[in-house]
């Protein structure tokens, strides 16, 4: 569920933010009014803490399932039996940590650094370079996790892999679809 919330608010982040940023960084301006720059701040900050927030249960629930699965089963996973604890015990590896770790820590620290020192003064007064930065690094993260969170889980694992044996069935279906109809437009 916390995997699923997580999805949630990167695909909301990747549709209601970033190709307005994208397009601000071509003209070197916002284009869109002011009422929607409010609101593509408001949606990219709630976002960002929706995915920090989330990143941050779920390394609390990792540790409960690895380091105390007897209270993990009453806090978390309630309805989950115990040998389903187990395996999750098993699948959790100190490497797949330390990468959700590193990758969420590169991602936000500077943003938190940048947040802090512009609360810390009163207003934004950092150089321009820096902003961009920030909000590529907010993107980053919301790119990557899909990707994290995909190596780390099998249940997404498989998910994967279902999505790309239809891409490809419907691209091999497309292509001989393809294939007939130019044999047949050209005798």
């Amino acid at each position: 569920m916390f995997v699923i919330a997580l999805a949630v608010s990167d695909i909301l982040m990747c549709i209601c933010c970033m190709p307005f940023t994208v397009v601000t960084l071509f003209h070197g301006q916002w284009i869109f009014g002011e009422s929607f720059c409010l609101f593509q701040g408001f949606a990219a900050l709630t976002f960002g803490i929706v995915a920090m927030d989330t990143m941050g249960i779920i390394a609390v629930n990792r540790f409960f399932c690895v380091v105390k699965p007897e209270r993990s089963n009453r806090v978390f996973c309630l309805g989950v039996n115990l040998s389903q604890l187990r395996a999750n015990v098993e699948e959790a590896k100190v490497t797949k940590t330390l990468a959700v770790l590193l990758g969420f820590a590169c991602c936000w620290l500077p943003i938190s650094v940048v947040d802090n020192v512009d609360a810390a003064r009163g207003e934004p007064k950092i150089p321009r370079q820096v902003y961009l930065t920030y909000a590529f690094l907010a993107y980053l993260s919301s790119t990557i996790n899909p990707f994290i969170y995909g190596i780390m889980n099998r249940q997404f694992r498989r998910e994967y892999k279902a999505l790309l044996r239809k891409i490809t069935f419907f691209r091999r279906q497309n292509g001989n679809n393809n294939s007939r109809h130019n044999v047949e437009s050209h005798p």
